[in-house]
């Protein structure tokens, strides 16, 4: 019974945040016109219009789709279908008042041909939720999608702790997910990006699964678990490809571990992980009717088509990060609320990491995670936007929810034995 409350106390900490948000109200975001409306799109899958030339058109190429699935089937239940591409192009016209936001050649032609399926005599779309194309309810609805998700993922993360350190370690772990600004924020508006963080999270918590599981048909099921959430979660957001790295540096040791250690499971532990990566490249595609006409273009263009939008944002808006400085800055100042939290941030990630490398396997998939996580968001931060270091929370959560949980076990042991150093990870976990 501890163990479930403990577990459940991340979700319920989520749940209690958001709710107080939109009590007191919510600053609207920008982009969450943009996203209610495509999920216009869900109506087109819905009626099988996978042909459709909406789905060649720029909202459709600039991001992948199962974002739109989830909120276009949450509208649809509760009665505020997105049946037409209105409010998106209203929402990119009013982006033409802005100078330079269309830029020009075929950054202004791809905007300009969703503008033009506005009805002439509607005014261009505003933000705040009461007017425009999104009503009230519609943005109320969205926004508990969000939220529901959001508890999810404060819940996935509990887990993953769990497994890692047990209980303790998931509840401080989950936690600090819970109230963390950027997660908090990506919880209480109509974005897709606390639902690839769920999605990862969830493929994280399989693929700790698939490195362990006993018996073949138990490992057939994680493989199929693992390489669909992944699939998911990179079709929401492309930058939950951080999971996919993880996976693709889990096989490649995994493949080593015969030579370092004589356990020939270990290449068949490595064909289950590729076997997952293989899955969620087709879920990606398969998801996607984007990408029918031509399957090669289309992953080309999923990637191309946001680097250009970037690009363009940073011809016109200011704060575009250039250097590995700034960057780092920026992650430091939005994940740590300072570059000094992000100092310490660092060794704590790093004595988790020297710890697990021990041979505290799940520990060390984990700190994988966080690196890869790190290094790819640091490579890649175009602008210091809370939605960019929100991959990055998870396992930072979990490798400071991993210290604690090391240092207090440490603590009770030097103070009952005078034991000089923290204790193994394996009597941490079984304590």
């Amino acid at each position: 019974m501890k163990t479930l409350v403990l577990l459940a106390l991340p979700g319920v900490v989520a749940a209690l945040l958001a709710a107080q948000a939109f009590r007191g109200g919510i600053t609207p975001h920008v982009d969450e016109v943009a996203w209610i409306g495509s999920a216009y799109y869900f109506e087109l899958l819905r009626q099988g219009a996978v042909r459709h030339p909406d789905w060649q058109l720029l909202p459709a190429r600039e991001g992948p789709p199962v974002g739109r699935y989830v909120f276009g089937f949450a509208l649809r239940v509760a009665g505020h279908p997105v049946t037409t591409i209105e409010p998106l192009a209203r929402w990119y016209q009013q982006w033409q008042a802005v100078p330079g936001a269309w830029g020009t050649g075929r950054d202004h032609a791809d905007r300009a041909a969703v503008a033009r399926r506005a009805r002439p005599t509607t005014s261009p779309a505003t933000t705040d939720g009461q007017s425009g194309p999104v009503d009230a309810p519609t943005l109320a609805t969205a926004r508990l999608v969000a939220a529901a998700f959001g508890v999810a993922a404060a819940v996935m993360v509990a887990l993953l702790g769990h497994v890692c350190r047990g209980p303790a370690a998931g509840a401080v772990a989950g936690t600090l997910l819970a109230v963390h600004p950027v997660a908090r924020e990506a919880a209480t508006h109509a974005l897709f990006d606390g639902l690839s963080l769920t999605f990862s999270c969830a493929a994280v918590l399989a693929l700790l699964s698939l490195t362990s599981a006993p018996g073949p048909a138990r490992r057939r099921c994680a493989v199929l678990v693992t390489g669909g959430l992944t699939g998911l979660a990179i079709a929401t957001k492309l930058n939950a490809a951080t999971v996919a790295l993880l996976m693709l540096v889990a096989m490649l040791v995994l493949v080593a571990g015969p030579r370092r250690r004589g356990g020939a499971h270990s290449t068949a532990r490595a064909r289950d992980v590729g076997a997952s990566l293989l899955l969620a490249a087709l879920v990606f595609v398969a998801v996607n009717p984007t990408l029918y006409p031509d399957v090669p273009g289309g992953l080309v263009e999923s990637f191309a088509v946001p680097m250009r939008t970037t690009a363009l944002q940073a011809s016109f808006l200011p704060g575009h990060l250039t250097s590995l400085a700034d960057k780092l800055g920026a992650i430091g100042d939005l994940l740590c609320g300072s570059r000094f939290g992000l100092v310490v941030l660092l060794a704590v990630a790093a004595t988790v990491s020297l710890r697990a490398a021990t041979g505290d396997a799940p520990s060390a998939w984990l700190a994988g995670w966080w690196w890869i996580a790190l290094c790819a968001t640091a490579a890649w931060i175009p602008f210091g936007w809370p939605r960019y270091v929100l991959p990055l929370v998870p396992p930072a959560a979990l490798m400071v929810g991993i210290a604690v949980v090391d240092m207090v076990a440490w603590l009770q042991t030097a103070r009952t034995h005078g034991s000089p150093g923290p204790t193994e990870p394996a009597s941490v976990r079984g304590a």
